[in-house]
């Protein structure tokens, strides 16, 4: 911290007497706060929809990954160097699952190329547009083009 009113020195605070229900809550509550915080982070129940039942599957998809989360960091017990390692961040565990699944699908189907890898050949020059790599939009013009001919 930064401050020109204080010197450098630490300073013993004692602490303030405070309701029962505020202590309570503070003790116990704290989980759920925290859970939440999980949630807003890299969350997809922010995404949008008429459906209700597409919202409730995204956070409850969403809820899994977090508890998986915290039950991974409990099974492995890390030390406080590893949990602040991207190995264990929160955003870490959802790529290291969706590595896995994405890794499974390409050995199952026999797959030459990883998607989640960026491609050795055939890459856009500097300030060119990248070309489209995925296979359903390139192949059959499956991409709309506007050609000077039409009437509307």
């Amino acid at each position: 911290m930064v401050s020109n009113n204080s010197k450098v020195e630490t300073v013993e605070v004692r602490e303030k007497p405070k309701p029962a229900m505020v202590h309570s809550y503070n003790q116990f509550v704290n989980g759920c706060d925290r859970a939440d915080q999980n949630l807003g982070y890299y969350g997809l129940q922010g995404r949008k929809s008429v459906k209700w039942w597409k919202r409730l599957y995204f956070w409850a998809l969403e809820i899994v990954h977090v508890n998986a989360f915290v039950l991974y960091k409990i099974m492995n017990n890390p030390t406080p160097q590893q949990l602040r390692s991207a190995k264990f961040s929160l955003k870490g565990f959802k790529e290291a699952i969706l590595t896995g699944l994405v890794n499974k699908y390409i050995e199952e189907a026999g797959l030459t190329n990883n998607p989640l890898e960026p491609p050795t050949q055939g890459m856009a020059l500097p300030g060119r547009p990248e070309p489209l790599r995925i296979k359903r939009l390139t192949e059959k013009q499956h991409l709309i083009r506007h050609t000077e001919n039409d009437s509307k």
